[in-house]
């Protein structure tokens, strides 16, 4: 879960850099094409967030475990 989540935000993130001109400024097809890919970004790195987070929680319980049990 953890490295699908830091996949996840690595792509959107290049996606995003790769989309800038020489100015900085993203470029896009359409005001249409901009408003669904920032929304289907933001919803990808929400999911990437809840994976990490999810996946951090796993491991650290995973290594307290043993501690528990004895």
């Amino acid at each position: 879960m953890l490295i699908a989540g830091c996949f996840i935000n690595y792509r959107i993130g290049r996606r995003r850099f790769n989309r800038r001109a020489v100015t900085g400024i993203e470029i896009f097809r359409s005001y249409g094409h901009k408003w669904s890919t920032r929304l289907f970004e933001r919803i990808g790195r929400l999911i990437a967030f809840l994976l990490i987070v999810f996946g951090l929680m796993i491991a650290l319980g995973s290594l307290m475990a043993p501690h528990f049990y004895k």
